[in-house]
């Protein structure tokens, strides 16, 4: 499971563009049958300024509204665990942080 990145008070130069992005790259692992997906944080915490404790890191109710989005997205998988599949090398088959890796790459080099 991949997700949005939070708000920013500060800038939302480089969240913008990674979340814009995540849901495409999603789809593309989908489609090559890889079981990955799309969870968008941003949204669905219904975050506000007050759930911040700095410009950027959520405070203890953002961090609470955070948890809620990831077991209404994780319950399923936690009642049936072997619905990922594992790799031969016991890691869960997706290559997610390498297609996010180059993707950060050429955000950050442009």
């Amino acid at each position: 499971m991949l997700s949005s990145l939070t708000p920013a008070k500060w800038s939302d130069k480089l969240g913008k563009p990674f979340n814009d992005a995540i849901p495409g790259i999603v789809q593309q692992q989908q489609a090559k049958g890889r079981k990955c997906f799309f969870v968008d944080m941003r949204n669905e915490a219904k975050f506000t300024p007050d759930d911040f404790a700095d410009q950027l890191h959520p405070n203890t109710r953002g961090y609470a509204k955070m948890a809620q989005v990831w077991f209404t997205h994780l319950k399923p998988y936690l009642a049936n665990p072997t619905s990922f599949e594992k790799s031969s090398t016991g890691g869960f088959h997706c290559s997610l942080p390498k297609i996010l890796g180059n993707y950060l790459r050429s955000v950050f080099s442009a």
